[in-house]
């Protein structure tokens, strides 16, 4: 028995790990990974450091030029070699998780493969309350239909989830459980020391209230250069400033007035949050799902404070 993941993600490569370590520990595994984030090649050459996989696949699919553009049009009619591979059957799965929202490859593969049976995985929150997350639009609506494999998605078998219960979105999926992630353990600890070396000489654990920085003038259209600044210093006030951190994030730089404070690691937060006590730890952020998933990959339950209210109105959908 062999199954396949699609990640484009860190958090997806997280999660792929774990299912390969606990539910398909009796299957082969193989993974692909795509090219659609920071560092990406170099983790990359990590996972395969890491002796999971069976075999490990680099999907150059980048659309971040021209002819970056063309090139992914263009194989939307003539796939990439790995896919046809599989297609061809020159690799066989009985499984493929697609964490990675590739429905142009995924719909072409399932229209190949007979005996494979396809899913999705768990994309962040998205999952849980974006009704529109699994269902094409734009231009991959229309590619998915000249190319007669839209239809091809009703075959999907369902979602990989880790808390399938609280699921508010996409309920006419099938839900399958992704087993908890035991950060703290020591598999999962030497795997992500593997993935993302971090110097942990640099991180001071008893601080333990964290602050996501997100790009948040992008997200709700306003400038929260003051608002943040006054947060961070009602967070040093209430905590203590020797119990804080603000976890930088990965598009944006930090102020320099607030280096002292940064959480000195540019891996993502998943690869380092085992460090802590997650059940005695604050994780602030106005809407950084990140904050969520100690609770939703390994059950802990961190004290979370969230400040969506201070930019949204109580009718926009994200509220």
């Amino acid at each position: 028995m062999k199954v396949a993941f699609f990640c484009a993600t860190p958090l997806h490569i997280i999660n792929a790990v774990n299912m390969a370590l606990t539910n398909f520990k009796d299957y082969k595994s193989d993974i692909y990974v795509y090219s659609h984030f920071s560092g990406s090649e170099k983790t990359f050459n990590n996972i395969k450091k890491t002796e999971i996989f069976e075999k490990c696949f680099y999907l150059n699919q980048n659309v971040n030029s021209l002819k970056d553009r063309i090139k992914r049009t263009v194989n939307v009619f003539f796939p990439i070699k790995e896919m046809r591979n599989i297609a061809n059957g020159r690799i066989c799965y009985d499984k493929a998780v697609f964490f990675s929202l590739d429905q142009i490859n995924m719909g072409y593969l399932i229209k190949k493969c007979k005996n494979c049976e396809f899913y999705y995985g768990e994309d962040g929150l998205g999952s849980y309350i974006n009704p529109d997350i699994y269902t094409p639009r734009s231009w991959r609506n229309v590619f998915l239909t000249i190319t007669a494999r839209k239809k091809e998605l009703k075959k999907v078998k369902g979602i990989y989830l880790h808390i399938p219960e609280l699921m508010i979105a996409n309920r006419e999926y099938n839900t399958e459980k992704i087993n908890k992630i035991d950060f703290s353990g020591e598999q999962m600890k030497s795997v992500l020391k593997i993935l993302w070396p971090a110097d942990y000489s640099k991180i001071d654990v008893s601080r333990n209230v964290i602050y996501f920085e997100e790009p948040v003038r992008e997200i709700f259209k306003t400038d929260a250069a003051q608002v943040e600044k006054l947060l961070t210093g009602y967070v040093k006030e209430s905590f203590g400033r020797d119990k804080f951190y603000i976890k930088k994030h990965p598009r944006m730089a930090m102020l320099s007035k607030e280096k002292e404070l940064s959480l000195n690691c540019n891996a993502p937060f998943e690869r380092i949050m085992g460090l802590w006590d997650l059940d005695k730890t604050v994780l602030i952020s106005v809407v950084c799902t990140a904050a969520l998933q100690p609770t939703l990959l390994s059950g802990k339950k961190p004290t979370m404070i969230f400040l969506y209210k201070m930019f949204l109105n109580q009718d926009d959908p994200l509220y």
